[in-house]
């Protein structure tokens, strides 16, 4: 029994790095937008050199994070941020949320006492003592 000719090795190569740029077409490249928060304590903070603020916003049907930033030693309060979010993940999401948390000597001292909804503008991000 004979069997058909296979193709030359060099065509199967280019045929399948072909489906996979073709693949790769159909995702597209991410399509960032910033995101402008400014974290605001109850009261006027002024954390030392360790401290580390941590911003995230989390999609609200469980995918998970979809932008973060960490800033160390961010100084005193209120604190700008702009997180980079990928504007077709943030749609897939449906609806997402912002939190913010302080840490000092690896210890979380103050977050967010409810999340935020991203909106139009800056968003004011609230931040209390962690009780």
């Amino acid at each position: 029994m004979q069997h058909p000719p296979r193709p030359p090795l060099g065509r199967v190569i280019a045929l399948g790095l072909l489906a996979v740029l073709s693949l790769a077409g159909c995702t597209g490249t991410p399509d960032f937008e910033q995101l402008r928060a400014e974290v605001i304590p109850e009261t006027p903070l002024s954390p030392g050199p360790d401290a580390e603020l941590r911003v995230r916003l989390e999609a609200t049907d469980g995918s998970g994070t979809l932008a973060e930033t960490r800033t160390t030693g961010p100084g005193s309060s209120p604190w700008a941020v702009v997180l980079r979010v990928d504007r077709r993940a943030l749609e897939r999401a449906g609806t997402a949320q912002l939190h913010a948390e302080l840490r000092e000597a690896g210890r979380v001292t103050h977050a967010s006492p409810e999340p935020v909804p991203p909106a139009g503008g800056v968003i004011e991000l609230p931040l209390a003592p962690r009780r």
